[in-house]
């Protein structure tokens, strides 16, 4: 039952890329957010019926003396607490999405969706994957969907040059992600995480192992240096901006160094490491959201802040927290982005200054409220 979670994407993305076009624009969204909510239904069941961790090994793919590649999920309350609320928070993105994006209909929107599905599915990869290539294969899924997200608006300028620079970036950081896991793998003789887990200590090398696997996490969660991408991301449609940095993409690289902590705290120069970069990173994107007029920048440096202040717990050696951060963090976020998305709306997708937007109170009342919720709990 919980490889349902990740099969209802999967078939979303399948069926809305080979027939979407004869379904129609909004059959195909209504099917992606069915898809979405159904996976959240079935991570909650889950959830609630957990006991212990569990993992569930579909295949064994090149099985070697003692060695094998695990295809299977891994489930414990870290990663079914995560997969509940990155569903959740999805599926209100997805419904969102039917409504937000009424307005191209007719232009292959459908398009859109399948992509949405992608996403889903590639998160939910990296989040339940029971090995580290599985979790790469996740990792460079939502890349492939973000740069496609990112772009949609291709025959605009800044949106093409702004994928392009999260493909790069992101790669940049990928690279640093697998030689950390080949390096892993080295050291610890295998890939699969409850191996890795129950075979956990140190030896020599580990430091450079782990501080590869967080220059991954770096990329991918928009980090000093490589954050330039996340900003500029905000050229891609509204709902696209709140589930990369609620739900999805961002959160990756917060929760692989959550996931593999047990390696993480073997090295005290890693942890130190993370901690200063997250330091760095949350002054410097809070400072910098203060002289951005972009209502979508400077919800997106924002992002940045957090997610360092995440890092900042896991370098200080407190995971618990910093997960329990990352799913607030979906939440109000998800809900900043969302007003954003019906401001911009509301003013005929004309502008995105926030000088513009005076009167919020007065003429999109309910907005204003959710708007200010978002914000206190930022």
């Amino acid at each position: 039952m919980p490889s349902l979670i990740l099969l209802f994407p999967l078939l979303s993305f399948i069926i809305i890329g080979l027939f979407g076009k004869r379904l129609g624009d909004f059959t195909s969204g209504v099917i992606n957010a069915t898809a979405g909510i159904l996976s959240f239904l079935v991570a909650l069941l889950t959830m609630l019926n957990l006991k212990a961790p569990e993992d569930i090994i579909f295949y064994k793919f090149l099985p070697i003396s003692n060695t094998s590649i695990d295809i299977g999920i891994y489930i414990d309350r870290l990663s079914i607490t995560t997969t509940v609320t990155v569903t959740f928070v999805a599926s209100v993105i997805f419904v969102y999405a039917i409504g937000y994006m009424r307005y191209l209909f007719g232009n292959w929107t459908f398009k859109f969706f399948a992509y949405f599905s992608l996403f889903l599915f590639s998160m939910l990869l990296i989040l339940l994957g029971d090995s580290l290539v599985l979790m790469f294969f996740g990792w460079e899924g939502v890349g492939l969907a973000s740069y496609l997200l990112i772009g949609y608006f291709h025959e605009e300028k800044f949106a093409t040059k702004a994928s392009l620079e999260a493909f790069v970036m992101n790669r940049i950081g990928d690279w640093s992600f697998i030689l950390g896991i080949i390096y892993t793998f080295w050291l610890f003789g295998s890939v699969s995480l409850p191996k890795l887990f129950e075979s956990a200590s140190y030896v020599p090398g580990i430091t450079m192992a782990t501080l590869l696997l967080f220059g991954g996490a770096v990329g991918k969660s928009g980090q000093l240096p490589l954050h330039t991408w996340l900003p500029n991301a905000m050229a891609g449609p509204t709902p696209v901006s709140a589930l990369l940095h609620a739900a999805t993409m961002v959160a990756a690289g917060v929760y692989m160094v959550a996931r593999l902590y047990p390696i993480f705290s073997l090295s005290q120069t890693t942890l130190t490491y993370i901690t200063i970069t997250g330091i760095l990173t949350m002054l410097f994107a809070a400072l910098v959201a203060t002289v951005h007029d972009d209502i979508k920048k400077i919800i997106a440096f924002s992002t940045m802040s957090q997610l360092a202040i995440m890092f900042t717990s896991l370098g200080m050696g407190f995971p618990t927290a910093a997960m329990f951060h990352l799913t607030t963090h979906a939440f109000f976020k998800a809900l900043l982005f969302l007003g954003a998305g019906a401001v911009i709306t509301g003013l005929h997708h004309h502008t995105q200054n926030i000088f513009e937007m005076g009167g919020l109170k007065k003429y999109m009342p309910i907005t204003f409220i959710a708007f200010m919720t978002g914000a206190f709990a930022l």
